[in-house]
């Protein structure tokens, strides 16, 4: 005989014996077919159910996966947003002292740029000894403004 779809995509294996005309609707064919194919309807069901609950289970993992990427993509933005207020703070801070020794915005962005380019070439030193071309001006810049 030949094999048979059914609505569920349960392949049924149709026999001489059975000819479909004399149903009205494949389920009432389906359930009147032989035992032995009816085990073999519950272990096909039985691995389609398997089948969907590794589809499912993928699927979930994968959106696992996605919701863990969001979050570390919105923690290092968190970090970074906290890395920038506390660079804005800073600045604050910087200008209040600056302010407080009545030194000018020009003369404080020169003296900060100096020291954070003294800082980069040479960490062990103090800015003083930190002599060079663009350093020793700044600090001449400094000296005569305040």
């Amino acid at each position: 005989g030949q094999t048979v779809k059914t609505k569920f995509g349960v392949k049924v294996k149709v026999g001489a014996e059975h000819d479909m005309g004399d149903f009205r609707d494949f389920d009432k064919f389906t359930k009147s077919t032989s035992k032995s194919s009816k085990s073999s309807n519950k272990e096909l069901d039985r691995a389609r159910a398997h089948e969907s609950a590794l589809a499912s289970e993928m699927q979930r993992a994968a959106l696992e996966d996605a919701a863990d990427e969001e979050l570390d993509r919105l923690d290092d933005l968190a970090a970074q947003r906290e890395r920038w207020l506390f660079q804005q703070e800073e600045k604050k801070r910087r200008a209040a002292e600056a302010a407080a020794r009545g030194m000018s915005e020009t003369t404080l962005a020169i003296a900060t740029r100096w020291l954070s380019g003294a800082r980069a070439k040479m960490p062990a030193q103090p800015p003083k000894s930190a002599g060079g071309g663009g350093g020793g001006k700044a600090a001449g810049t400094q000296k005569a403004s305040g």
